[in-house]
């Protein structure tokens, strides 16, 4: 401040003259002496700018000299302690790298060891997945041996409840016509019929053994001595019928009527009929007097049929019958022991092939069935009867496959008198 003082004395100047005018006593005084103080300002002032620019010029040269210094000052420092703490991350980097080294040197090792025991263990488990993959494929080939065992013996169960199934009902019906034999031979009279009757078995028998044959090459039987029995069964049941059927119809051929009705267009009912001519007694006798007994005992009166496809005619189910006569039909069944399979036996007969107009049962009956075209042989190889008459009733029939006749009466009829039928 004193060289301030020094190198400006307009500022002093100034300065005393504002401190005399504070002590003034009144405004007016004051007022003058401002007034002077400005003039003679006023006057100053180009020198005052040239003071006040050498002091602001030597202001600036020695805060620049000031500035200087101290930026020297502070870089010496600045260097000093830059190159202490240099050498300090240069030693703490050596030493960070020499640490790296070692650790790794030491992964370097333990990397190795884990490659060598890797190796091992990827030997190991090829070997297990390769022994895995072998077991997988034992297990897929026993799993499939198991599947065609389990379906093998599924195949033989149901063949064996069919079997059993089978053995029931030739017991039964073995019971049955052993009955009805004993019965028809107290019955039989005169030695010159029992003669006939011996010489027609003899013929049938002579025909159930070329059969029995032929029937050995299609039976699966467990045991040879059960086959033997259910051959011997057969060869009985096919004797048996074959002297009831002779002794009750006769030597044949014999023929029976259905007689149709179905609703007309008026209050009439309109009437149709056709007729199926059965082969000899010596052919399929069993088939032939299971039918006619059927009819003989009015089993088909109330029943229906109607075509299926077009082609084949079905019809002659209890259960399709009307309403009415269900109960009726199926208490007859079990009364006369024909259960739901009339037929105890499937025969075969080279007489009559299936084809087109021929008569047989649908399976073992009692429903039957007429085809109007050839069949197969695979699917009947043979029928005991054919149709005689009314075949355009039943293509008919085939045609409309939404209707169907009602069956009023089946009987059987003879054809030895001439023209006309006559009721048995």
């Amino acid at each position: 401040m004193k060289k301030s003082g020094c190198c400006h004395p307009t500022l002093n100047t100034l300065q005393t003259r504002y401190a005399r005018q504070r002590n003034l006593p009144n405004k007016t005084n004051r007022k003058h002496t401002m007034s002077a103080a400005i003039r003679n300002e006023a006057n100053s002032k180009p020198r005052d700018r040239r003071l006040r620019s050498n002091l602001l010029m030597k202001l600036v040269i020695m805060s620049g000299v000031g500035a200087l210094g101290g930026f020297w000052l502070f870089y010496s420092v600045w260097e000093t302690q830059c190159s202490d703490l240099l050498n300090q991350a240069q030693i703490r980097h050596s030493a960070v790298i020499a640490e790296l080294q070692e650790l790794h040197t030491k992964q370097t090792s333990a990397l190795q060891n884990c490659v060598e025991g890797d190796a091992t263990k990827e030997k190991a488990l090829a070997e297990r997945l390769k022994t895995q993959s072998t077991l997988v494929i034992k297990h897929h080939d026993l799993l499939q041996q198991y599947d065609e065992a389990k379906s093998r013996i599924a195949r033989l169960e149901v063949e064996l409840e069919g079997v059993t199934q089978t053995n029931q009902s030739l017991n039964e019906q073995l019971e049955r016509l052993q009955n009805e034999v004993a019965e028809s031979a107290r019955s039989t009279q005169g030695a010159e019929k029992q003669i006939v009757l011996l010489r027609t078995q003899l013929e049938a028998t002579r025909s159930v053994i070329k059969q029995s044959c032929a029937f050995n090459e299609t039976i699966d039987m467990s045991s040879q001595r059960h086959k033997e029995e259910v051959l011997q069964i057969y060869a009985a049941i096919q004797r048996q019928s074959f002297a009831q059927l002779f002794q009750r119809f006769g030597e044949g051929p014999c023929e029976v009527k259905f007689l149709l009705s179905t609703e007309s267009t008026t209050d009439t009912v309109a009437h149709e009929t056709f007729r199926v001519e059965l082969l000899r007694s010596k052919d399929m006798p069993h088939t032939v007097l299971t039918f006619l007994s059927l009819v003989e005992l009015r089993l088909y009166d109330g029943t229906t049929i109607a075509g299926t496809d077009g082609t084949v005619i079905s019809g002659g189910i209890p259960k399709q019958a009307q309403t009415r006569a269900q109960s009726y039909l199926m208490r007859m069944y079990v009364e006369h022991g024909f259960g739901f399979s009339p037929l105890v036996i499937e025969e075969t007969s080279p007489t009559m092939p299936c084809m087109a107009h021929t008569f047989d049962f649908a399976e073992r009956g009692p429903g039957f069935i007429i085809p109007l075209e050839s069949m197969s042989k695979n699917e009947s190889p043979s029928s005991p009867g054919r149709i005689s008459s009314g075949r355009d009733v039943l293509e008919r029939l085939a045609r409309d496959r939404e209707s169907q006749l009602t069956i009023i009466e089946a009987k059987l009829v003879s054809r030895d008198i001439g023209s006309h039928d006559t009721e048995l």
